[in-house]
């Protein structure tokens, strides 16, 4: 799951990963955060759930949204941590020449 704001106004999703596709909803405002997945290409899916608790998917073109900045920075403190382990795993089974 990651955490995604849309990049203008009017930013509307279909029911499936179509531009030919049933319009689903629209976001008036840009800013609007979403928790979106990644599906195909191109492509995020919202997995939404109505106030009876029915889940409805809905998709969004890529090229709609920008990550959060939040999303972005527990991104880049994860590839560090994972580098900076990776770093001493290397130093320790180092062989001695």
């Amino acid at each position: 799951m990651r955490i995604v704001k849309t990049k203008r106004a009017n930013v509307v999703t279909f029911t499936r990963p179509s531009v030919k596709a049933i319009l689903a909803s629209s976001y008036e405002k840009p800013g609007h955060k979403l928790n979106v997945h990644p599906s195909i290409k191109g492509w995020f899916e919202l997995r939404q759930a109505d106030k009876e608790g029915i889940n409805c998917v809905e998709f969004i073109q890529r090229k709609d949204v920008r990550y959060s900045a939040k999303y972005l920075a527990t991104a880049i403190i994860m590839r560090i941590k994972l580098i900076a382990v990776k770093r001493i795993k290397r130093a320790l089974y180092k062989k001695p020449i």
